[in-house]
């Protein structure tokens, strides 16, 4: 069981994490865990989920299962932030909600890095895992296309160039 705090030192807890920038975005935990221990090394007495709070995310009470495995959802996931991002390697971490855990977890699985604090990038198993499933969907589709050419709207039509350009953009290496 933990000590009770004082009144005043949960004040001054307060006043230390309010001063505390919030970073949201997306983040490893060991990324979210060095930035925790920078701030507690400080002297700061605070709990290590307040001061997760007080960064802009929710800390867990136990890490999570070691053993990650990647589906293909979530590589589809994936792959429609690279045709978003121009079919480059390297897109915005800019993240529909639907998507952040898909892209949470291609990270975890070491398809997909953070190269800034506002990009993301594939690595090389990212890279072929885009384009194997790329090319699934734009073989699929092209065939969908040739056999009944009027169900496609304008909207589906865009989206399968914006394929094909993703998949020649990913093959050259861009």
């Amino acid at each position: 069981m933990a000590k009770k705090r004082s009144s005043q030192l949960d004040q001054e807890i307060r006043e230390a994490l309010a001063r505390i920038p919030k970073k949201p975005g997306l983040k490893t935990r060991e990324q979210l865990d060095a930035e925790i221990d920078a701030i507690l090394a400080g002297g700061l007495p605070a709990e290590r989920y307040e001061v997760a709070r007080a960064l802009g995310f929710q800390y867990p009470k136990k890490p999570p299962p070691k053993k990650m495995t990647v589906t293909d959802l979530n590589v589809s996931a994936l792959a429609d932030q690279v045709v978003e991002g121009g079919g480059h390697a390297t897109f915005s971490n800019r993240i529909h909600a639907v998507h952040r855990p898909h892209i949470r977890r291609t990270m975890q699985g070491g398809l997909v890095e953070v190269s800034s604090p506002t990009t993301l990038t594939l690595t090389p198993a990212g890279r072929e895992a885009v384009l194997q499933r790329l090319r699934q969907d734009y073989a699929r589709t092209s065939d969908a296309l040739a056999r009944v050419p009027e169900r496609f709207c304008d909207r589906d039509r865009a989206r399968f160039e914006s394929v094909r350009a993703a998949i020649e953009n990913l093959a050259a290496g861009a």
